[in-house]
């Protein structure tokens, strides 16, 4: 299967400095998931939009370990493990890979290489900042050194972002799109607060304190509303420390080891919306309201993230085999300061708060002053902890098992063992809802042992043509037994023209958080409690066909062009049962996604007078996207892009070079398909041209200094009537003009 390589220099060339950057400017990442999409900061890939959950993601071709939060819907690598400075490509597979990568390769992998045969010390410093002045740093330092049998290196980062807050931006500052086409989206649940009293008429009124700009009109009577926008961010602050370490050693009689680890150690700080009240007081009927007075909610995640592989390998005979273990553990931590305890709230717009249930919390006018210890009693800071953990054995052994036309045939087969944990403890407070939008981490205590096993040949059998074929079964103790296989041919057509086409299956088993859920009669929440065993693993399969044309008479030019078809079965979803007169919510494999797209791949090097050129192009084009639930059919292509595109010119001669880029996202409907009356019903086509100059300098032992910029016209993202912010921060980054500056110093 083909392909897509980034490599370091590339890497460099468009002055990226996090995963995320590299991911959200991936053409075949149809949905970004990354800061500025995901309120706590993860960054993760999404190969075709369908999940995180469906995109496998590995070091050095060994998975990585799951974020440890959050694992209901499915678990997702956080790709800030790996500081960009240590990396020395990126591969990506846009297909089906579950012979190869096991579980979670539904759509594709993507497979981190890190930098190896390094023997010098270096330093790396970038510093960007947008106009508003948020700044990102990073600080690399890298070491390494090569005997003839044996070496070692080793990567130290240190990177930190400024939060960048909604109303830094002017099309975020305020969610009132009425000017841009769009509609109000300020919210009622406000303070001073919105009253109803179904024995007036009209029975919806703002209450006389809130300014007349807040006012808006309804169909029973008027609201007072708040822009939240003022106090949220559109990214959170950001700090991690990572380290990297590589290391190998080779022996005289033919035995070799490899060692490499992964470590970050980071914090994720971002403010909520204070919660909505829908509560009766007592006297004037029911308020929406947002108490503001109990102080901004602040979520403060801390995580880290540990991956060691060390691998043996050799010969016995005529067999190659390698053997090693895998460990990954992942822990996060997630504090909420200034949480509302809701039951005591309710209890005070009653007249029955504090500690001696006797006072009133007073929710009216344009600054309620409510006294502070019955505010302190209000809130509390609470805190919920997960930690996901694996070890694993394998062993590969591979032979040549006949002489074929093109060369030998080869078998191979593998053995792995593991046992997977996860471990999520809840504050108690939010387990039983006390908390105002509480109940996102389950309790779970569970874990479960996996056992696979796959055969693979390759058959050369001509020296045009070849095949190869894989099948792999994976027993989990908790889920049923599942099997893979994948099937490719190659075609050397002529000298300047490969065709390439195959079958692929791909499978994610359910997490421990989804396998331990059940349902809660009377309740529409998930709980833990015991095992469903009729959840089922998800099975996907892709069928592609490609061509490469790497031209003779115009040398340096090279050209793919690959077509993909990939249905994602059995998907875990929750649905609406009644076992029982009350409707509860379960975890079900239920629907089917179904994408067909096809990829371009373009590169030209040329040799001039004035330096050499590089000219690559990378487009998806995403033709068909639908998702089945029962007899519901969803059309989904027009409601994301169906067509992305990055553009790239890079120039070099001697000590000087220069990189231009642009890239591309094609114009959908919204999100949902529907708006309203007064709403704007597409989104615009966007781009944005990043530049970059470097140059190498003699002095100091030849540092390289660069100086560029990211989205150079300072073009906005357009407009969408779906998000407060006013922008999809799934297609589109709000960041804005970035200007860096970098410096590289080899000692």
């Amino acid at each position: 299967m083909p392909l897509t390589i980034i490599t370091q220099k590339e890497l460099k060339s468009r002055g990226y400095m996090t995963l995320g950057d590299v991911i959200r400017y991936l053409a075949m990442n149809q949905v970004t998931n990354d800061a500025f999409s995901v309120q706590d900061g993860r960054t993760s890939a999404n190969l075709r939009g369908f999940g995180t959950e469906a995109t496998r993601v590995l070091l050095n071709g060994e998975p990585l370990p799951y974020f440890a939060l959050d694992q209901i819907n499915g678990a997702a690598v956080d790709l800030r493990l790996v500081p960009i400075t240590a990396i020395e490509r990126i591969e990506i597979l846009p297909a089906a890979n579950g012979v190869d990568d096991g579980s979670g390769s539904i759509t594709g992998s993507i497979n981190i290489i890190l930098l190896e045969n390094f023997n010098q010390v270096s330093g790396e410093l970038w510093q960007s900042v947008t106009d508003e002045g948020a700044a990102e740093t990073l600080l690399s330092f890298r070491n390494g050194k090569r005997s003839n049998n044996r070496g070692y290196d080793y990567t130290i980062a240190w990177y930190h972002r400024d939060a960048l807050h909604a109303s830094d931006r002017a099309f975020s500052s305020t969610s009132d799109h009425r000017t841009r086409g769009g509609s109000d989206l300020r919210s009622r649940f406000s303070s001073p607060p919105t009253i109803e009293n179904l024995s007036l008429t009209p029975s919806l009124f703002a209450d006389p304190a809130c300014p007349t700009e807040r006012v808006t009109s309804t169909t029973t009577g008027t609201a007072c509303v708040i822009n939240l926008n003022t106090l949220l961010d559109l990214s959170p602050d950001d700090e991690r420390i990572n380290l990297g370490l590589g290391a190998d050693w080779s022996f005289n009689n033919g035995l070799r080891f490899e060692f490499d680890l992964a470590f970050t150690d980071g914090k994720t700080s971002f403010r909520q919306i204070p919660p909505a009240i829908f509560g009766d007081t007592l006297t004037f009927g029911t308020v929406f309201y947002r108490p503001l007075d109990t102080g901004t909610p602040l979520v403060v995640i801390k995580d880290r993230v540990t991956h060691i592989s060390s691998r043996t390998s050799g010969k016995v005979a005529t067999w190659d085999w390698k053997a090693g273990l895998v460990y990954g553990r992942s822990t996060a931590s997630r504090t909420h300061n200034n949480g509302l305890l809701l039951d005591r709230f309710l209890d005070a717009l009653q007249g029955n708060g504090g500690i001696n249930g006797n006072r009133t919390y007073n929710p009216f006018g344009a600054e309620p002053q409510n006294n502070g210890a019955l505010v302190d009693f209000l809130t509390t800071n609470w805190n919920e902890y997960a930690e996901w953990k694996e070890v694993k054995l394998f062993g590969e052994f591979t032979t040549e098992i006949f002489n074929l036309p093109g060369g030998s045939a080869r078998l191979g087969f593998g053995l792995e063992t593991a046992t997977e944990s996860l471990q999520q403890q809840p504050s108690p407070a939010a387990v039983n809802f006390r908390i105002a939008g509480s109940g996102r981490v389950i309790q779970v205590d569970e874990e479960r042992d996996r056992n696979a096993a796959w055969i693979t040949a390759w058959f050369p059998f001509h020296n045009r043509w070849s095949a190869n074929v894989g099948i792999r079964s994976d027993d989990y103790e908790d889920t049923n037994e599942t099997s893979t296989a994948d099937i490719g041919v190659v075609y050397q057509a002529t000298d300047e023209v490969q065709v390439r086409t195959g079958y692929s299956q791909g499978f994610r088993v359910p997490t421990l958080a989804e396998t331990h859920s059940r349902i809660a009669p009377g309740n529409t929440t998930l709980q833990p409690g015991f095992s469903n065993t009729a959840l089922e693993p998800e099975e996907s399969e892709t069928f592609y066909l490609g061509i490469t044309w790497r031209s003779i008479t115009i040398p340096g030019l090279i050209v793919s062009i690959d077509m993909w078809k990939t249905r994602y079965a059995n998907r875990v979803t929750s649905q609406l049962v009644t076992p029982s007169a009350l409707p509860s919510l379960m975890l079900v494999n239920s629907g089917t996604t179904v994408a067909q797209a096809a990829d371009l791949n373009a590169r030209y090097e040329v040799e001039t007078t004035i330096g050499q050129f590089t000219f690559q192009t990378q487009q998806a084009f995403l033709e068909r996207l639908t998702d089945t639930q029962g007899t519901l059919l969803i059309e989904q292509s027009e409601t994301l892009p169906d067509y992305r595109s990055t553009y790239m010119v890079d120039w070099n001669r001697d000590r000087h070079g220069a990189t231009f880029s642009l890239f591309y996202t094609s114009d959908y409907d919204t999100p949902n398909g529907t708006v309203t009356s007064i709403g704007r019903e597409m989104v615009d086509a966007w781009y944005t041209v990043d530049l970059q100059y470097r140059i190498k300098t003699n002095a100091l032992n030849g540092g390289t200094f660069r100086v560029g910029c990211r989205n150079c016209t300072d073009e906005d993202p357009p407009f969408s009537n779906n998000s407060i912010f006013g922008f999809d921060s799934t297609y589109h980054d709000p960041r804005g003009l970035q200007l860096y500056v970098s410096w590289e110093q080899v000692f």
